[in-house]
């Protein structure tokens, strides 16, 4: 779930995982790692589906208020012969 928060013009513009209660990462690289590395705890190195949550909460005074919901869907391979 990613939940995009705006605030008012010059305030600081941070991220927050729901796993990481009060901590804000301000550094976008950092952010990326942590959520790499939770979607590996969550749903395995090769990113299966899992039914848990991962929620990021950006606060940015560049974005609209919006929250987004990615559900697994189902996937199909289809084989030519």
């Amino acid at each position: 779930m990613l939940q995009l928060n705006n605030v008012p013009p010059n305030s600081e513009e941070y991220i927050e995982f729901g796993h990481k209660h009060g901590e804000k990462f301000t550094d976008w690289h950092l952010a990326r790692i942590e959520l790499e590395q939770e979607m590996d705890r969550v749903a395995g190195e090769n990113k299966g589906i899992s039914s848990d949550a991962i929620i990021v909460r950006m606060y940015s005074p560049n974005v609209v208020n919006l929250n987004i919901v990615d559900l697994p869907g189902i996937t199909k391979v289809i084989i030519l012969c």
